[in-house]
């Protein structure tokens, strides 16, 4: 079995600072080798930091990935998508 790699995004609001409790967020990922694989949606939860309350909203899901060389893309409130590249060791 892969190790579990958390894949989770942080949103702050620009006027007040605080976690956007209500976003839409769409996350999809592919791994990148000599051969290109399809875009893979990620069910998307949004979660808390255990004790600490909703100062810690936010968004992602565990995912199991062998090691390799990755691209995510995050789209937001259907803004976006923000693209970025992983790469995880063997």
């Amino acid at each position: 079995m892969e190790p579990r790699t958390p894949t989770t995004t942080w949103w702050r609001s620009k006027e007040s600072g605080k976690p956007v409790e209500d976003a839409a967020v769409e996350i999809s990922y592919r791994r990148l080798s000599s051969k290109v694989a399809a875009w893979k949606k990620l069910p998307v939860v949004r979660m808390h930091v255990a004790g600490d309350g909703l100062e810690t909203t936010h968004y992602g899901n565990n995912v199991d990935l062998p090691s390799g060389n990755y691209e995510v893309r995050v789209a937001v409130n259907g803004k976006g998508p923000v693209t970025f590249r992983f790469s995880l060791p063997s």
